[in-house]
């Protein structure tokens, strides 16, 4: 498998899943429910494991085709654009992804020994999935644009 099809597959956890685990989050935090809040970071850490398989999918596929690597000629001027683009925010915005995976991590051992701060440590990681979040569209939005021909489907 090439690292630009692993890519594909696998960037979609740590986008849908950051989205999941807000709405569980959120239900915990209004319900008070100890169980819902755990359950979120259960999911912030599992959606956000898979962060490092994209980064490093991406890194790769993007050293392939950058001036470094093959010479992507199927690639039109504007897409070589957006894929440098793609690769600057993505990088920005995996550190938000690795801060709440970090955070959901130590949060949520801490708590199980300490058994306070729950709640402002959910509410700072539900900020965090969802600024992750809608960071992700731009970034989804910048690959999206690449346009690579061989990924199309032609009728």
């Amino acid at each position: 498998m090439t690292p630009e099809k692993l890519h594909l597959i696998t960037n979609h956890f740590p986008i849908i899943g950051s989205v999941i685990a807000s709405g569980i989050l959120c239900l915990g935090l209004i319900s008070r429910n100890r169980v819902l809040i755990f359950t979120g970071l259960g999911v912030t850490i599992f959606s956000f494991l898979f962060l490092g398989i994209v980064m490093g999918a991406g890194e790769e596929a993007y050293f392939r085709y950058s001036g470094t690597g093959e010479r992507a000629t199927f690639i039109s001027a504007e897409g070589k654009k957006m894929m440098r683009l793609h690769e600057e925010w993505a990088h920005g915005v995996s550190k938000i992804g690795y801060a709440s995976l970090t955070l959901a991590i130590l949060g949520s051992i801490w708590v199980m020994w300490k058994k306070r701060g729950l709640t402002l440590l959910s509410l700072f990681i539900l900020i965090l999935n969802l600024t992750f979040f809608a960071l992700t569209i731009k970034v989804a939005d910048y690959g999206g644009k690449i346009r690579r021909p061989d990924f199309i489907q032609t009728k």
